[in-house]
């Protein structure tokens, strides 16, 4: 149900509420847009009443009339949480990433450099809109799952790095990318996030990923060099496209 009932008492305002707690997870919402509550709520409702939920506040504009929410239907696999250090830093939380994490991830894109950018998005990408922020952040958890490297505290929390796959119909070698925040380069981080999608990667029953890595982005062909995992490197049309076998 989207709304209370009529003459339904109500003894705290949405201004004085921090956390609300449900079976499904934890929204924090001091300080957040309306928009941003909408989805933090709906994150944590149960399942099978997000898409009626998200109809509501489409009704009411509160979220955007394109908003999706993959996880409509979906449980949150928190299994795949995980904190770890590395060398010069404190803990950071790996999970897999969430519709709510947009705003998150918008800026984590605009803290990049020009180089971090070309790298990633083969390209000079100036904006992070809403549309393409909402498709990166939308996971089924199976055929799509992105890794986020989290640090922060509730509320405060930043993004410093993210690793996806994304299967494309009739493959089964996903494709796979990464980005790791220049601060947070050389301390194996994205070597970790490859292992951790490898190992849910292989209990969905992939065989392997692809990736397209240009050939100015070393650091990147040294982490898969590393695992010794590349059965193929073919160099097409300027990028190096590997293969690589679980």
């Amino acid at each position: 149900m989207a709304e209370l009932n009529r003459g339904a008492g109500v003894t705290t305002s949405r201004g004085d509420v921090h956390y609300v707690v449900t079976e499904y997870g934890i929204a924090y919402l001091y300080g957040k847009s309306v928009r941003q509550r909408s989805l933090e709520l709906i994150n944590i409702a149960h399942p099978d009443f997000r898409a009626e939920l998200l109809d509501a506040m489409k009704a009411r504009h509160y979220v955007y009339p394109d908003q999706k929410l993959e996880t409509i239907g979906r449980l949150y696999p928190q299994q795949y949480e995980t904190t770890q250090s590395f060398k010069d830093t404190g803990p950071i939380l790996f999970r897999p990433i969430k519709p709510t994490d947009e705003r998150m991830l918008q800026d984590f894109f605009y803290s990049h450099n020009e180089e971090t950018v070309f790298m990633r998005y083969h390209g000079m990408i100036k904006t992070m809109h809403h549309d393409k922020a909402q498709y990166l952040v939308n996971v089924d958890y199976k055929n799509s799952l992105a890794f986020v490297g989290v640090i922060g505290e509730t509320g405060r929390e930043r993004l410093i790095a993210v690793g996806r796959y994304m299967s494309s119909a009739n493959s089964n070698f996903p494709e796979i990318a990464f980005v790791v925040h220049e601060n947070y380069r050389g301390k194996g981080i994205a070597s970790f996030l490859l292992q951790q999608l490898i190992r849910v990667a292989k209990s969905n029953g992939f065989e392997g990923f692809i990736a397209y890595v240009l050939p100015e982005n070393t650091d990147m062909l040294h982490v898969f060099d590393r695992l010794g995992l590349v059965a193929e490197r073919k160099f097409e049309d300027g990028v190096f496209k590997l293969a690589i076998r679980f």
